[in-house]
């Protein structure tokens, strides 16, 4: 039934949960998961000028490192995860980077949290997950 599914995470409380629905579902069905984590490019925000990007060291190589740690993170109690893992770190505004992950790499199923790690980011950005909801084909399952 489910053949590849790709879950989203930022390494917050509710991404951690959906992660596990979703792990759940990859072991139940022996599909193919993967786990998809998007950073925030602080470089490209309008409020944020250079030389704070210069002070505060946001190069991509930064960004990639901060993303493997939450992946990391997320992933430490996966030793026993017998299905194929899939650790996807991308860059940029996390609702689009999702839904243009997703249309590059089909699945059977996204799944991510109702509310990631900051109200900053809704306030900015609108819900995440009602964006990514309402732009991808592919059924979506959120975790409340």
């Amino acid at each position: 039934m489910f053949d590849k599914i790709i879950v989203a995470v930022d390494g917050s409380e509710r991404s951690k949960e959906a992660l596990q629905y979703a792990r759940a579902l990859a072991e139940a069905f022996h599909s193919e998961l993967t786990v998809l984590t998007v950073v925030i490019d602080m470089r490209n925000l309008y409020f944020i000028d250079a030389a704070y990007a210069i002070e505060y060291n946001h190069t991509q190589e930064n960004y990639s490192q901060y993303g493997q740690r939450i992946l990391n993170e997320m992933l430490k109690d996966f030793s026993t995860f017998e299905e194929t893992l899939h650790r996807v770190v991308r860059f940029g505004d996390p609702a689009s980077e999702i839904i243009r992950y997703v249309e590059e790499n089909p699945c059977d199923l996204l799944v991510m949290g109702s509310k990631g790690l900051t109200g900053l980011g809704k306030l900015m950005l609108g819900s995440v997950s009602n964006k990514v909801l309402h732009h991808v084909k592919n059924p979506v399952f959120i975790v409340k």
